[in-house]
């Protein structure tokens, strides 16, 4: 499939925005180090949404 040039961009700002999610997590497990397993789950299915796009 070809894709436009707006729909690079487009994909290209879902994956930096699963990116950034994921460092926002990986914070909040610094942070909340009660809850830092869940955090850190989240993180890395946010890396993998990235990969996945």
């Amino acid at each position: 499939m070809i894709l436009k040039k707006e729909q690079l961009y487009i994909l290209e700002l879902l994956i930096e925005h699963e990116r950034i999610i994921g460092t926002l997590y990986n914070e909040y497990s610094q942070k909340f180090l009660r809850h830092k397993d869940f955090w850190l789950n989240l993180a890395k299915e946010e890396t993998e949404h990235a990969q996945w796009i």
